[in-house]
């Protein structure tokens, strides 16, 4: 993975399937990275049409939401945050 690229934010061009993202996240685990940004766009810019309504909201059922919420449950129920 290159510095500063956002899995979930390259149009067109990003992975955000789950088996793709956590093993990103377990690449820089094991560099021995502690700390995880993981930048979440809550527009529509996107290739998933629909992320919010008018009003703003979250669609939760959106694929990349869904991995989304899947990642960050690996990372806080697996990744030790006080290594």
């Amino acid at each position: 993975m290159e510095m500063a690229v956002n899995t979930f934010e390259l149009k067109g061009l990003q992975n955000s399937e789950y088996t793709a993202v956590k093993k990103e996240v377990d690449d820089m685990v094991a560099a021995g990275y502690t700390n995880l940004r993981i930048p979440i766009n809550w527009g529509n810019n996107s290739r998933y049409p629909g992320r919010t309504d008018a009003s703003g909201n979250v669609n939760p059922n959106v694929p990349d939401i869904l991995t989304y919420k899947s990642i960050l449950d690996y990372i806080v129920n697996t990744v030790n945050p006080q290594r």
